[in-house]
C-alpha cells in the first residue's frame, strides 16, 4: 500500500511527457486530454499518500518533480506549439517564465506544507485551465499573452488565497462552487459543450481569490 502512491507518482510523469510526444506530433486533442488526466492521477495519488500514518519524503519529493513535467513542462510546450506556432520568440519567454512560475509554486507548496488554502493558484489548476483552452480551440496571440501572464502572475502571487477542498470553512466552499457552477454553466451554454462547462468551471475557480480580494477590499473601503 505504501508504494501505491508513488506507482501513481511515475503514471503522473509518464502521461506528462506523452502529452509532450503529442504535441511534437501535432495532435492537441491528446495532448490536453492526457495533461487533464495527469490532474486526476496527481489527485489519486495525494489522496492515498494522505492515508498513510506517516507519508515519505520521498514521495513528497517525487511528486514535485513529477507535476514539473506534467503539470510545468507538458501544458508550456503545449501552448508554445498550439498557440504561438512554435516560432514565436515572445511565446517561447512567456512560456518559458511560466514553467519559471510554476517550479518556484511547487517549490512554495513543498516548504508551506498542507494548509486550508493554497498561496497563489496551484498548478495543477493552471495546467487544466491551458488544456481545456487548447482543446476549446487556439485563442487569438493577445487573448494567449493575456492567459499566459495572468497564470504565471496567480501562481506566484502569495496574497491571494485559493481554497483547498480540506478547508474547514463550508461557508467559503458553498460560495465557491456557486461562482464555479455559475461560469461553468455559463461557458456551456455559449459553446455547447462539456469541455467548455468544465473550462468554466475551472475560470470560476481561478476567479475566485481575486473576486474576494476586491470585495473585501470594497468592505474594508467603505
Amino acid at each position: 500500500m505504501a508504494k501505491t502512491p508513488n506507482i501513481i507518482t511515475f503514471l503522473n510523469c509518464m502521461v506528462g511527457f506523452y502529452s509532450v510526444t503529442y504535441t511534437y506530433a501535432g495532435n492537441i486533442g491528446m495532448a490536453s486530454a492526457l495533461i487533464l488526466l495527469a490532474i486526476v492521477l496527481d489527485g489519486l495519488d495525494g489522496r492515498l499518500a494522505r492515508r498513510e500514518k506517516k507519508p515519505s519524503q520521498f514521495g513528497v519529493e517525487l511528486d514535485s518533480l513529477s507535476d514539473i513535467v506534467s503539470f510545468g513542462v507538458a501544458p508550456a510546450f503545449l501552448v508554445y506549439i498550439h498557440w504561438f506556432g512554435g516560432v514565436d520568440p515572445l511565446g517561447l519567454l512567456l512560456c518559458s517564465i511560466l514553467v519559471v512560475c510554476g517550479i518556484t509554486r511547487l517549490a512554495r507548496f513543498n516548504v508551506t506544507g498542507p494548509q486550508d488554502h493554497f498561496e497563489g493558484l496551484p498548478i495543477p489548476v493552471a495546467a487544466g485551465f491551458l488544456a481545456l483552452a487548447s482543446m476549446l480551440g487556439r485563442p487569438t496571440e493577445s487573448l494567449a499573452i493575456f492567459f499566459v501572464v495572468m497564470l504565471a502572475v496567480l501562481m506566484v502571487a502569495w496574497s491571494l488565497e485559493y481554497p483547498s477542498l480540506k478547508t474547514k470553512d463550508t461557508g467559503e466552499i458553498r460560495v465557491l462552487l456557486v461562482v464555479c457552477l455559475l461560469t461553468g454553466v455559463t461557458t456551456l451554454y455559449i459553446s455547447e459543450n462539456l469541455f467548455s462547462f468544465l473550462f468554466g468551471v475551472i475560470l470560476g475557480y481561478i476567479s475566485f481569490a481575486p473576486l474576494i480580494r476586491c470585495v473585501s477590499t470594497a468592505k474594508r473601503g467603505e
